[in-house]
């Protein structure tokens, strides 16, 4: 069972591109409502640089987050076969010789943000040795042995303020740059099927599991290689 999308034809691309749009705002969207949330807690809460902030609530805080952003990172930089993202899909969208000559050309700019967004879902979303590395220069500089018995696992009960409002400043600061790709893949979708493109947003009472189920255990059975 293939599980590639292939891109022959401008309704290939535009398919494609469609439903990264669709799956890259929905995203962003509890991306930014997570953001709205810990602005609000920074706010009432009057946090400071120095205020203690109890662990659990920057922990919360942050894994929400950070689970987001890996779909987002996933969603624009991911480059690996078979991978459904925006770096994957101008890769292919430029050198198709009728869809290539409808996009505009990245700006500078933009090539070097999704360039970052690529390299920052390679090193954030595995656990890199190079983190072993940097400690194991601390450890020789302060003079630890390499053996350590027992081996000790700290757990602070607070943070400083610092940790939430650094949180908040680079939340932005992603937010911004993931709504300016967002902007640009609408353009292209505008270009390849040749009409102005808008989102709009419709409200439905329930989804049920099974809608979802489908597709995703039809996407399992396809990635393992699995028939029906």
């Amino acid at each position: 069972m293939k599980k590639a999308f292939k891109l022959n034809n401008q309704n290939d691309f535009a398919f494609y591109l469609c439903n990264l749009i669709i799956y890259t705002k929905k995203s962003l969207s509890i991306y930014e409502r997570y953001h709205e949330e810990l602005q609000t807690y920074i706010k009432d809460n009057q946090i400071t640089a120095v205020t203690r902030v109890p662990k659990n609530v920057y922990e919360d805080f942050n894994n929400k987050m950070k689970g987001v952003n890996s779909t987002l990172l996933n969603l624009i930089g991911d480059h690996t076969k078979n991978a459904m993202s925006y770096k994957r899909f101008r890769s292919i969208a430029e050198k198709d010789h009728t869809v290539g000559k409808l996009l505009e050309p990245l700006s500078e700019e933009l090539k070097r943000v999704i360039n970052i967004i690529y390299e920052t879902r390679n090193w954030g979303l595995h656990e890199p040795e190079s983190l072993l590395l940097s400690k194991m220069e601390v450890a020789k500089r302060e003079g630890l042995v390499s053996v350590v018995n027992p081996i000790i696992i700290t757990d602070f009960e607070c943070v400083v303020g610092n940790f939430l409002l650094s949180l908040s400043n680079e939340t932005k600061k992603i937010v911004s740059t993931y709504n300016e790709i967002l902007v640009k893949m609408l353009d292209d979708h505008s270009k390849i099927v040749e009409q102005e493109i808008k989102i709009e947003i419709r409200k439905e009472k329930v989804r049920s599991l099974s809608d979802m189920m489908s597709i995703v255990q039809g996407s399992w059975q396809m990635q393992i290689g699995k028939k029906n």
